[in-house]
Parts: structure tokens; sequence; C-alpha cells
């Protein structure tokens, strides 16, 4: 659509990210985690709690729809041979 090349573009996207990740380790970056809060990591964790839960109702509605209950059931003949 914008008359660009899938690959080439992506040699460009991986040579930038590269050119980052050098540039934060030859400057030791990695030592600035400790200033990092513990609510980033409760943001994440509870990003993934929110897609686990999703996923699961998600799968739990296309059950309900393919095997559907049945709502009609009579409690009388339940023990009934």
């Amino acid at each position: 659509e914008y008359g660009l090349s899938y690959l080439s573009l992506r040699a460009c996207i991986g040579l930038w990210t590269a050119f980052l990740c050098l540039l934060l380790v030859a400057t030791d970056a990695s030592s600035l985690v400790c200033y990092i809060t513990r609510f980033t990591e409760e943001a994440f964790a509870s990003l993934i709690c929110i897609i686990f839960i999703y996923e699961a109702l998600e799968k739990l509605i296309h059950l309900g729809e393919t095997y559907p209950f049945n709502m009609n059931n009579n409690l009388e003949k339940l023990t009934t041979y």
C-alpha cells in the first residue's frame, strides 16, 4: 500500500534495533533497572492476568455455544430408572 519492500523494511528495523541494543550495552543502561518502580511490574502482571481471564471466558462462551445446556431438566425424573 505504501510502496515499501517488506524485506528491506524488516532489515532496517533489525539494524535499528541492533544499534539501540549496542548503545544500551555500551552505556551500561541495565544498571538503570533498579530505578524502575514495582508499579511497572504490577502493571505487566495485571495485563497478563487480564489476558488469561479474557481467553478463558472466550473459550467458555465458545463451548457454551457449541454444547448448550439443557435448561428444561425435570428433577423429579432425575432419580428414576
